[in-house]
C-alpha cells in the first residue's frame, strides 16, 4: 500500500512539474521530500534532476531527516546537484550522524580518515567507523573490517574483522563476502585457502559479479592460487557476458594475448568497446592502444589519441605512456615534446616501463627537457632491465659510445646479443657489422656476421639491405 500512495504521490509530482513551487515542497513531509529526491536522482520514475533532487534533499534535511542528511552530503561530495563542496559535504555527514544515520556515521569516518572536508583525525575515523557497523550499516561493517584486519589506525584484530566481514555480508553487502574471502585465500585469517574460494564461488554463484572477476583474477595472477589462465578467461568470460565492464577489460585483454584462449584481437576489440559503452576507463586505454598499433582494427592515429586522452581523463595509468607517444612522435595530434615528457614522467612514476623509454629518449635528445645523457641512460636501463625491447639496443649503443655511461665495449655486445635475440633489426646490423670487420673485442666471423645482417635486412632494416647489395657486387667483380 506504501508503495502505491507514493506511486500515485510521485504521478502527481509528473503533472505538477512546471507549477510545482519551493512552498509547495515545502508542505511535503521530510519523508515524502527524501523519496522524491530519489527519484529525480535516479531518473527512474521522473526525468534525472540532480539540481531539482538536491534541492529537495535540502529542503528535508532543514526538515530533520537524517537520510536525506547523508544524501545531501553525497551531493556536496561528488558535486550532484551542487558545486563540489567538501567542507559542507562533512558537515552534512556529521548532522546526519549526530541525528543517528548509520550511513552517515560511515561517511564521517572515512571522512576523516583521508581528510575530506576536515582536518584527519584517526582516532575520529576508527570511533565512527565502529558506531556506523554497531548501527547495523553493511558497508560500515565492510570498511571497519579492513581497518581492523589492516591494523590501519587501530590494532591489528583479525576475530573482529571476520566477524564484521561477515555481518556485512549476511546482509548482501557481497563485497565484505569478497574480501573475507581473499583474507582466507591469502592466509592473513587462519591458513585454508579452500574455505575461501569456496565463500567466494558461492558469493558468484548468488549472483555477484564482482566474486566472479576475483576468481578470474585469482587463477590469472597465479600468487594464491596455482596460475590457471584457462579458468581465468571462462571466469571473467561469465561476468562479461552478464554485463561487469571490467570483466570485459580483462576478457578482452586475455583474447589479445591468446592467454588461456584462442588469441582473438578482433573479439579482443570487441570486448574492448563494450566496456568502453560502459564507461570503464581501462577499456579506453585498451581501445586507444588497439588503434595505435593496429591491434584487431586498422591503425588509426586519430582514433587512438582521442581514447588514449580519454583514458588520461578517466584516470587510467595505463594510457599515460602512450598517450605521451603520440604527443612524441605527433600520433593523432601536433606533437608537443612538453606534453610527451609531463606525460611520460607520470607513467614512469606508476612504474611503467614504455615512461622510462621515452624519458631516456627525450633526456638524451633535449626533447621536451634540457639534454642530459646521463639521466637518459639511467632510464633507458631501467627500461631495458625490465625487458622492454626498445631500450635493448640504446643501452648497448650508449656503452659502445660511452654516451652517458663510461665506454664499455663487453657490456655493449651483451646487450646487443640480448636485443639480437629479440630480433631487433638495428642490434642485429651493427652485431653482424662488428662480427665482420672483427671489432669492439668480437673475433671476426665473416659468416656469422653476414647471417645477422641479412636476418636485419629481412626484418626491414633498409641499411642492411643496402649492404648486401653492396657485398654480392663485391662478390661479383671478384
Amino acid at each position: 500500500m506504501k508503495r502505491i500512495v507514493f506511486s500515485l504521490l510521485i504521478g502527481c509530482a509528473t503533472l505538477c512539474l512546471n507549477a510545482q513551487t519551493t512552498t509547495d515542497y515545502k508542505k511535503m513531509s521530510a519523508h515524502q521530500l527524501n523519496e522524491l529526491a530519489d527519484a529525480y536522482t535516479s531518473g527512474d520514475s521522473l526525468p534525472q534532476d540532480l539540481n531539482k533532487a538536491a534541492m529537495l534533499y535540502r529542503l528535508s534535511a532543514e526538515k530533520g531527516d537524517s537520510l536525506s542528511m547523508y544524501n545531501l552530503g553525497v551531493c556536496y561530495e561528488n558535486a550532484e546537484g551542487v558545486k563540489k563542496n567538501l567542507t559542507e559535504a562533512f558537515k552534512w555527514y556529521h548532522k546526519g550522524a549526530i541525528a543517528g544515520e548509520p550511513a552517515a556515521m560511515r561517511a564521517v569516518g572515512k571522512c576523516y580518515a583521508q581528510g575530506i572536508g576536515v582536518k584527519q583525525d584517526t582516532v575520529q575515523a576508527i570511533q565512527w567507523l565502529k558506531r556506523s557497523a554497531e548501527a547495523g550499516d553493511a558497508q560500515g561493517q565492510h570498511l571497519y573490517a579492513n581497518f581492523l584486519l589492516q591494523g590501519k589506525f587501530t590494532t591489528q584484530n583479525l576475530s573482529e574483522a571476520e566477524k564484521w566481514y561477515k555481518k556485512a555480508g549476511e546482509q548482501g553487502y557481497s563485497r565484505a563476502y569478497i574480501a573475507l574471502a581473499s583474507a582466507y585465500i591469502y592466509e592473513v585469517i587462519g591458513n585454508d585457502k579452500a574455505k575461501g574460494l569456496k565463500l567466494l564461488q558461492e558469493t558468484a554463484d548468488s549472483g555477484s559479479l564482482l566474486a566472479l572477476e576475483r576468481l578470474g583474477d585469482l587463477y590469472r595472477k597465479g600468487d594464491a592460487l596455482p596460475q590457471n589462465l584457462t579458468k581465468a578467461a571462462d571466469y571473467y568470460r561469465q561476468a562479461a557476458e552478464k554485463g561487469h565492464p571490467s570483466s570485459m577489460t580483462m576478457l578482452g585483454e586475455m583474447l589479445l594475448y591468446g592467454e588461456g584462449v584462442q588469441e582473438n584481437e578482433t573479439e579482443a576489440v570487441e570486448w574492448f568497446r563494450k566496456a568502453v559503452d560502459a564507461d570503464e576507463s581501462e577499456a579506453f586505454s585498451n581501445l586507444g592502444q588497439a588503434y595505435l598499433y593496429g591491434y584487431g582494427v586498422e591503425e588509426d592515429n586519430d582514433k587512438a589519441f582521442e581514447y588514449l586522452s580519454q583514458a588520461v581523463e578517466k584516470g587510467s595509468t595505463t594510457a599515460l605512456g602512450h598517450l605521451a607517444l603520440c604527443y612524441h612522435d605527433g600520433y593523432g595530434t601536433k606533437a608537443d615534446f612538453k606534453k610527451a615528457f609531463l606525460y611520460a614522467s607520470q607513467s614512469e612514476k606508476e612504474g611503467y616501463v614504455l615512461g622510462s623509454y621515452l624519458l631516456g629518449n627525450m633526456y638524451s635528445d633535449g626533447h621536451g627537457t634540457k639534454a642530459n645523457t646521463e639521466k637518459g641512460f639511467e632510464y633507458f636501463l631501467v627500461a631495458a632491465e625490465n625487458d622492454y625491447i626498445r631500450a635493448l639496443y640504446p643501452v648497448a649503443v650508449a656503452y659502445l659510445e660511452g654516451k652517458g655511461v663510461q665506454q664499455n665495449d663487453t657490456k655493449g655486445v651483451e646487450w646487443l646479443k640480448k636485443a639480437v635475440v629479440k630480433e631487433v633489426p638495428d642490434a642485429q646490423f651493427l652485431l653482424g657489422m662488428l662480427y665482420l670487420a672483427g671489432e669492439r673485442g668480437l673475433k671476426q666471423n665473416e659468416k656469422m656476421g653476414l647471417t645477422l645482417i641479412q636476418a636485419a635486412a629481412k626484418n626491414g632494416h633498409e641499411v642492411a639491405t643496402t649492404v648486401l647489395k653492396e657485398i654480392e657486387k663485391t662478390a661479383k667483380r671478384q
